[in-house]
C-alpha cells in the first residue's frame, strides 16, 4: 500500500474540505441567495406598481371634474342616452332601436332590457335586440345606428340566414335573423 507524505495528505485534506464547502455553498447557500434576490425584485416591482396606482388615484379628481364639465356641455350631452335614471335610459334606448328598425325597413322581433351595473363609474344601458330583414335593411339599420346620436355600440352579434324559397329571393333578397346587444352610455353621476 502506498502512503502519501504528510504534505500531500494535508493538501488532499484541504482540497477535500474546500470541495465540501463549495458543494455546501452551491447546494444550500446559493438557493437562499437566489430566493432573496427574487424577493427583492418582486418587492421593487410591487413598489413601482403602487406608485403607478397612487399617481392614477391622484388624477381621479381632475378627470372626474373634466367629465362632469363635459357632461354639462350640450354638444357632448347629445352623445349620451337622454335620461339619467336607469329605467328611463333603457326605455329611451328601446325607443331608439324601434325608430332605427322602422327607418331601415327591417322587422323588430324582440327587445329585452339587460340589468345596469350601477357600481361602475361608467354607466351603460344595454338592450338585447332580435330582428329580421334582408341584407339591405340590415345594412341601413347599422348605418343608421352608427350615424346618429346617442353614441351606441353593438356587441354579441349573431346573424343567420333563414331558409327561403327562390321566389322570396327574387322578390327582395334572402331574409336574415339578427340578434345583438345595443349599448348606450348614461351621463356620469356626480360622486
Amino acid at each position: 500500500m502506498l502512503r502519501a507524505s504528510k504534505k500531500t495528505s494535508r493538501g488532499l485534506a484541504l482540497l477535500l474540505l474546500g470541495s465540501m464547502l463549495l458543494l455546501v455553498c452551491i447546494a444550500i447557500v446559493m438557493p437562499y441567495v437566489a430566493l432573496y434576490r427574487s424577493g427583492i425584485e418582486r418587492i421593487t416591482a410591487l413598489h413601482d406598481r403602487l406608485a403607478h396606482y397612487r399617481a392614477l388615484a391622484d388624477m381621479r379628481d381632475s378627470i372626474t371634474e373634466q367629465l362632469a364639465a363635459q357632461a354639462g356641455d350640450q354638444e357632448t350631452a347629445a352623445n349620451f342616452v337622454s335620461n339619467d335614471t336607469p329605467a328611463l335610459a333603457l326605455a329611451d334606448l328601446q325607443q331608439h332601436i324601434k325608430l332605427a328598425v322602422g327607418e331601415s325597413g327591417a322587422q323588430l322581433l324582440s327587445t329585452q332590457a339587460l340589468p345596469i351595473d350601477e357600481e361602475s363609474d361608467l354607466l351603460t344601458a344595454t338592450v338585447r335586440v332580435g330582428l329580421r330583414g334582408d341584407i339591405e335593411s340590415v345594412q341601413k339599420l347599422l348605418y343608421w345606428l352608427e350615424a346618429r346620436q346617442p353614441i351606441v355600440h353593438i356587441d354579441n352579434v349573431a346573424i343567420r340566414a333563414l331558409a327561403s324559397s327562390q321566389s322570396a329571393i327574387a322578390r327582395g333578397g334572402e331574409q336574415l335573423d339578427m340578434r345583438f346587444d345595443l349599448t348606450g352610455y348614461l351621463r356620469l353621476k356626480a360622486r
